[in-house]
């Protein structure tokens, strides 16, 4: 399924890529689940993608590691301590553009809470020099705001650039019905109703075919 209404976030994004050639770059990107955080970044700046899940520091650590050097292509040491995973990122970076995602950010407050202040460290000393644009992704609102708006967190005054990826209104699940065939009104009115403006749930929709609600309860609602 093609986007809907995410032209502006498509626009600092890219720009944000752009920029990145001269020196590095912050972009925090917040929204509820299922609203579409994950595909815009990785359709429109790819990278070197991480999902934090909540698993213990050093088993994480160890698949980053791996990741980083299938997704580099290129040799990478299986890194000791986080603090080496992140300094390699920007030295890396001084020599090759290279953007990096890490999903669900806010758990490393409970799998890994020195990794803020690792960050603070490396951007501190490396963003003027490296070709770098970091990208967190946070499904939970809240604690995405304190790690970077209060004054006591480590990053805080640090981002380039913050999106609050919102669901979409109603004229744009109205048209991806449309696109995907549905054009009886009301049952237009039921599926906003009923699934609000999560794309995700359109998305399945165009996947399974599923117009009725019986079907769609199998499929989403389960």
């Amino acid at each position: 399924m093609r986007f809907y209404n995410r032209e502006r976030e498509k626009e600092i994004i890219n720009n944000l890529c752009k920029l990145t050639e001269e020196h590095a770059h912050m972009l925090v990107l917040m929204g509820r689940r299922r609203v579409g955080k994950t595909r815009l970044i990785k359709d429109i700046a790819g990278g070197n993608y991480f999902f934090m899940d909540k698993k213990s520091s050093s088993l994480l650590l160890k698949e980053f590691s791996g990741s980083l050097g299938t997704s580099l292509g290129t040799f990478v040491p299986e890194f000791a301590n986080w603090d080496d995973f992140i300094r390699y990122l920007f030295e890396y970076s001084k020599q090759q553009r290279i953007v990096v995602v890490f999903d669900e950010f806010q758990n490393f407050k409970y799998v890994e809470p020195s990794m803020f202040s690792i960050l603070q460290k490396h951007w501190d000393a490396c963003s003027s020099s490296s070709k770098i644009l970091l990208v967190f992704i946070g499904s939970y609102v809240g604690l995405m705001k304190k790690i970077f708006t209060d004054e006591k967190e480590p990053l805080y005054g640090r981002i380039t650039a913050r999106i609050d990826l919102k669901p979409l209104k109603y004229t744009f699940t109205r048209q991806i019905c449309l696109d995907l065939g549905i054009d009886d009104e009301q049952s237009i009115v039921n599926l906003y109703v009923t699934f609000g403006g999560i794309p995700r749930y359109y998305q399945l929709i165009e996947e399974y075919g599923a117009v009725c609600f019986e079907r769609l309860y199998d499929k989403i609602l389960v």
